[in-house]
C-alpha cells in the first residue's frame, strides 16, 4: 500500500477544474477520483492511476505538486463545463504539461 501524508489543504484544497480560488466537496473528490484506473494489489479507495498511467493518492489531492503521488481535477474536455461527468483525476505534473501544450502529458510518477 501506497503511504502518503497528503497534500496540505485537504479535502477541500484550492486545486484544479474550478480554479485556484474554489473548492470541491468530499464528494465530489470522492467521485473524481473514483474515476481514475484501479490498481490490482492496492486500495482502489486509496490509490489509482490516471488516464496517463500515472500513480495517484487520494490523500494527495491539493496544490502542493511536489508530493508524491498528487493529483489534481482535470476537465476531460476544455469546453465540457464543469460537471462531474466532464472531470477527472490527473497527476498535477502531467497536469501542469498538457496546460502548457505537451500532449499528451507524459508520465512523471513511478509504478505501483
Amino acid at each position: 500500500m501506497i503511504n502518503n501524508q497528503g497534500a496540505k489543504g485537504f479535502p477541500g484544497a484550492k486545486q484544479g477544474a474550478k480554479g485556484l480560488n474554489e473548492t470541491y466537496t468530499k464528494q465530489e473528490l470522492d467521485a473524481i477520483f473514483a474515476k481514475g484506473q484501479q490498481i490490482p494489489g492496492q486500495n482502489p479507495a486509496q490509490v489509482r492511476k490516471d488516464d496517463y498511467g500515472n500513480v495517484i493518492s487520494r490523500t494527495a489531492y491539493g496544490d502542493d505538486r511536489s508530493v508524491q503521488y498528487h493529483w489534481e481535477v482535470d476537465h476531460k474536455n476544455p469546453n465540457g463545463g464543469d460537471g462531474v461527468a466532464n472531470l477527472r483525476p490527473l497527476n498535477g505534473r502531467a497536469n501542469a504539461s498538457k496546460s502548457d501544450g505537451t500532449h499528451p502529458a507524459p508520465k512523471h510518477m513511478g509504478k505501483a
